[in-house]
C-alpha cells in the first residue's frame, strides 16, 4: 500500500512539473495592423477587410524558449518560420524558412517570456522574389514603430505595431502555479490520511 502511494505522489509531481516547465517547441505568433501604400499613404482597401493594403502576420518556432526579462540582440535559429503580408491579390506574398533568410532579430521579453519590444527583418531569396522583404519594429530605442513590406508596391503602418503571443508560455502565470500547488497539497493530505488508516 505504501509503495503504491509513494508511486502515486511521484507521478503527481512529475505531471505537475511537466505542466510548469513545458517540454517541446515554442511558437511565437505575431499579428500586425493594417498596412498603407507607401507611395500615397492610401487607406483604401479594394477588397474588405484589408485587400491590397494587407497586414503582417506570422510565427516562428524554437526548440527552447527565449530568455525571460531579456533586452538586446540575440542570435536565434528557428526550427521554422513563416510571415505573410496578407494581401488579397497579386501583391500578396509569404516569406518562410524555405524561401528567405532572417536578417536580424532584436527583442525584449517580460517575466513570462512574451516578446514586448522587437525589431526583425526577412529578405526573400532572389529565386523566389528579388524585391520582397518583410519587417517590423517596436522598441523604445527605435523610431518609428511600424510594420513594413517591400515588393513592387511598398507599404507600411507608421506608429501602429502589432502584438506577440507565445504558446506554450515558458513561465506560467502566478495563478497557474497556485493551482498546481493547491493540487499537490490536497493530494498529499489524502495520502497522509490513507497511511494513518493503514
Amino acid at each position: 500500500m505504501k509503495k503504491f502511494l509513494v508511486v502515486t505522489i511521484a507521478m503527481l509531481f512529475s505531471l505537475g512539473f511537466a505542466s510548469v516547465a513545458n517540454a517541446g517547441d515554442y511558437t511565437y505568433t505575431y499579428t500586425g495592423n493594417q498596412l498603407f501604400f507607401q507611395s500615397t499613404g492610401s487607406t483604401i482597401c479594394y477588397d474588405p477587410p484589408f485587400g491590397q493594403c494587407g497586414f503582417l502576420s506570422g510565427d516562428f518556432t524554437l526548440a527552447t524558449p527565449l530568455p525571460t526579462n531579456f533586452t538586446g540582440q540575440d542570435s536565434i535559429t528557428p526550427l521554422a518560420y513563416s510571415f505573410t503580408n496578407n494581401s488579397h491579390d497579386y501583391l500578396g506574398f509569404t516569406l518562410n524558412s524555405g524561401n528567405s533568410s532572417l536578417q536580424f532579430f532584436v527583442y525584449a521579453t517580460n517575466a513570462q517570456g512574451v516578446i514586448t519590444a522587437w525589431s526583425f527583418g526577412l529578405v526573400a531569396s532572389p529565386a523566389y522574389c528579388s524585391t520582397c522583404s518583410i519587417g517590423s519594429q517596436n522598441a523604445p530605442w527605435l523610431l518609428p514603430s511600424d510594420d513594413w513590406q517591400a515588393d513592387n508596391v511598398p507599404a507600411f503602418n507608421y506608429y501602429s505595431p502589432g502584438t506577440w503571443s507565445v504558446s506554450p508560455l515558458p513561465i506560467p502565470e502566478p495563478s497557474a502555479l497556485i493551482v498546481i500547488g493547491t493540487g499537490f497539497a490536497a493530494a498529499i493530505g489524502v495520502v497522509r490520511q490513507r497511511l494513518r488508516r493503514a
